[in-house]
């Protein structure tokens, strides 16, 4: 049976010279040793094993993304992870936001001495809040967001990297007789590149918008129920494709900072516009959200 031996230091700091002005951060690196052990089925961290996907690769959600198992690999693993997030609350409407986060993972296999990049993640955000702090019948949030992503492939002679940038509108008002009338606006422009070994590089451009409209009913003080109108349009180099969906959720506040929901995804792609629109999120789904 395969072992895996992990070491996880962990260190955080927060800054707050003045009620106004609040800067946060944090940092993680993680020691990893998988075991190859005498279970480990060779097939198993080579190709995904089920029915109907693709060679060489693990399709996430049934085959729109290609990635790697979820097993951490014969071998020494090092995962370096931090992240900064600042606020400035300019004046009782407005407040300025912004955020990084990186990690980086390397791998050597066993007996090896050279180091690997196997995945790295950089996302560099900034944005504006209107949020009265007498009346919250209207909330306004916008944000700016460049992303860079290298995934992990079994096939290590293919690099696979994206960057994007995205702009994001969300509004959320509430309306007599406990009517909740939220919706997003997205667009996403990122450009995927393949590198393979033989020097080869392929590179895809995709645009992507995204529109949300949610129309919700806050009863009994802190439940609510909501649904959701999805569109999804896609336009690359490759393909154009356009998509509509919706979305059922009921939930609960617990407190101003917290809201938990559940309900079922009827869509079959992402609301989430930092991560990947053409993911498949059909089916059930339990939410936490945290408000500030």
């Amino acid at each position: 049976m395969a072992q895996t031996e992990a070491v996880a230091p962990h260190a955080s700091l927060t800054y707050a010279p003045t009620q106004n002005f609040h800067i946060a951060a944090q940092a993680e690196l993680r020691l990893d040793h998988g075991d190859s052990g005498e279970g480990v089925d060779a097939g198993v961290l080579g190709a995904d094993p089920r029915e109907g996907q693709l060679p060489g690769g693990f399709s996430d959600h049934d085959g729109v993304v290609p990635g790697a198992a979820l097993i951490i690999a014969p071998g020494n693993q090092i995962q370096f992870l931090a992240g900064v997030g600042a606020r400035w609350h300019v004046h009782e409407k407005h407040t300025w936001f912004a955020r990084t986060r990186f990690s980086n993972s390397t791998h050597t296999g066993n007996g090896e001495t050279e180091v690997d990049p196997e995945a790295s993640f950089l996302e560099l955000t900034t944005g504006w809040a209107f949020r009265p702090v007498s009346n919250d019948s209207l909330e306004i949030l916008s944000r700016y967001s460049f992303l860079h992503e290298q995934r992990p492939t079994v096939d290590r002679s293919c690099v696979r990297s994206e960057r994007a940038h995205v702009l994001a509108l969300l509004p959320y008002a509430r309306l007599p007789h406990g009517i909740l009338l939220s919706g997003k606006l997205a667009y996403k422009d990122s450009i995927a590149y393949e590198s393979f070994s033989t020097a080869e590089e392929v590179e895809t451009g995709l645009s992507t918008i995204l529109a949300i409209i949610r129309l919700g009913y806050q009863f009994y003080g802190k439940w609510d129920v909501s649904g959701e109108a999805r569109a999804l349009v896609l336009v690359g180099d490759l393909d154009d494709e356009s998509k509509l969906g919706s979305l059922l959720e009921i939930g609960r506040s617990l407190g101003r900072h917290l809201r938990l929901g559940a309900g079922y995804n009827f869509s079959h792609f992402s609301d989430n516009e930092l991560g990947d629109l053409r993911r498949d999120s059909h089916g059930f789904f339990f939410r936490m959200i945290g408000m500030y």
